[in-house]
């Protein structure tokens, strides 16, 4: 048996009779050969720092629910904004299991934010609006103009189709065996 350092590459070849194995010795705070190099390496500190972040705000929409024309709504808001974030944070931890090509994490990736962030805003218009748009518990009584319950209406179906897309994309990245093709 053999043990070899290459040269510049942090890898570590060892021989035997009967295989050759290399192994890749790359630190934890730096991203793997397959990992996305387009601007990409740190995302998973940053889907925590979003989550931290709208986790935060989410804890200031509750002190302001009294505030908001439909108070039901805002404590939905209020909720979104812990939810969505916890969900950021959850996905930051498990994002470099995710193994997918660079385009489809990144949609990935994209997609969650806006889906976490356009759901709390949402809400949270809703709740000063006081629409019902596609939420009647939560509406309870309370009615918008026109205007407002559609632009609630519409805003909330994307974010639904948004989010389900990112889960969907996240779940396939997370199979069984990673993609021999990924970057």
């Amino acid at each position: 048996n053999c043990a070899r350092f290459s040269g510049d590459a942090p890898l570590i070849t060892i021989e035997s009779a009967t295989a050759r194995i290399r192994y890749s010795i790359v630190p934890s705070n730096q991203p793997r050969r397959n990992e996305i190099m387009t601007g990409m390496e740190n995302a998973n500190r940053r889907l925590m720092w979003h989550g931290m972040f709208l986790f935060l705000l989410g804890l200031i929409t509750g002190f302001v629910e009294p505030l908001f024309a439909n108070m039901r709504m805002g404590l939905a808001a209020h909720l979104e904004g812990l939810m969505n974030g916890t969900f950021l944070i959850a996905l930051g931890a498990i994002w470099l299991h995710v193994k997918s090509s660079s385009l489809t994490k990144a949609v990935a990736y994209w997609t969650a934010l806006y889906g976490t962030y356009a759901n709390w805003v949402v809400t949270t218009l809703a709740a000063v609006f006081g629409t019902a748009a596609l939420s009647p518990i939560t509406g309870g009584g309370h009615h918008g103009q026109p205007w407002q319950e559609s632009l609630i209406t519409i805003a909330f179906m994307t974010v639904g189709v948004t989010i389900v897309i990112s889960s969907l994309l996240i779940l396939w990245g997370l199979r069984g065996r990673p993609l021999s093709h990924s970057k």
